[in-house]
């Protein structure tokens, strides 16, 4: 099996906190990758044993902690500063928006 994720260890990305609308420079120290394939069982009632698929990618970083600090999801990494940008841009737009009514 032969596993392709978003970023490679070492790469240097841009995390956008979604919540408080900030960006941050970060460099990747780990690569997490969970890939679900079940055919499950017929018939069960439990959840955990009825079909499943998934893939979740996240990643950790030198600047926060690897093996104990922030795990940072795929799709909150942006590979381009401008790129982050704009989705900051867009974060404190809604924000504005939000207190003005």
């Amino acid at each position: 099996m032969t596993i392709k994720t978003k970023f490679d260890l070492g790469d240097v990305v841009w995390h956008v906190n979604k919540i408080r609308c900030c960006m941050q420079k970060l460099t990747l120290g780990q690569v997490r990758v969970e890939v679900t394939n079940s055919p499950g069982y017929d018939g069960t009632i439990f959840d955990n044993f009825k079909k499943q698929s998934g893939r979740k990618e996240s990643y950790m970083a030198m600047e926060t902690g690897i093996g104990s600090g922030y795990v940072y999801n795929a799709e909150d990494l942006y590979a381009i500063e401008a790129e982050a940008r704009e989705v900051q841009q867009v974060c404190e737009n809604k924000k504005i928006v939000k207190m003005l009514y």
